[in-house]
């Protein structure tokens, strides 16, 4: 039987993968995306909405650097095979390929991890899209702002269009949509009674 540790973990990666798939989702309604790019989207979403998770859990009340980095280590292991479960269809014997695209996303976790550096506040001020709106220029303050910068400079987009301005909204909601307060809370309550 799961340990509430676990069970947590599992709830976590599911809740953080289905908010990045209501993104792409949504944002492929309004507006033609090719499948790489959608599949880029939603890992950047991913990865987020985990950073967001871990700077709280960083600095949330009963967690701290060992909570983070204890939680850390056992989520993204879970959230990374979901990740490759819920967006390929694997054929027979394809065991050496997931491990390649295991190792390319947990490398691409680090990579954003480095981009967002010190980077606390998950969002910009409305302003801020309203400046991006008007110049095209796209905020560095937020989560969210260095995810649209770095899914405009794949794409080659301005923050004034159409896809830039969709993820940034979609991707502030999906901030309510995976609960990231709430599972802050569970994930720091389930380590403690994991290490009592």
């Amino acid at each position: 039987m799961p340990t509430q540790f676990e069970t947590t973990l599992s709830e976590a990666s599911q809740r953080i993968l289905d908010a990045s798939i209501v993104v792409v989702s949504n944002m492929s309604q309004s507006q033609h995306i090719e499948n790489e790019t959608l599949w880029e989207i939603q890992t950047e979403v991913v990865w987020t909405l985990l950073g967001s998770l871990m700077r709280g859990i960083y600095s949330g009340e009963g967690g701290g650097p060992d909570a983070r980095n204890a939680i850390q280590d056992e989520l993204v292991p879970i959230l990374v095979n979901d990740m490759l479960d819920s967006g390929f269809d694997w054929p027979p014997n394809s065991e050496d390929l997931r491990a390649v695209q295991y190792q390319s996303l947990l490398q691409w976790f680090d990579q954003t991890e480095s981009d967002n550096a010190n980077t606390i506040r998950y969002m910009s001020p409305q302003t801020a899209f309203f400046q991006m709106m008007l110049d095209g220029s796209i905020p560095e303050d937020s989560l969210v702002g260095r995810l649209c910068r770095r899914v405009a400079r794949a794409t080659d987009e301005m923050g004034n269009s159409e896809l830039i301005q969709s993820l940034f909204l979609q991707a502030a909601e999906s901030h309510m949509k995976a609960d990231i307060y709430g599972l802050t809370e569970a994930l720091i309550e389930a380590e403690k009674t994991r290490q009592a």
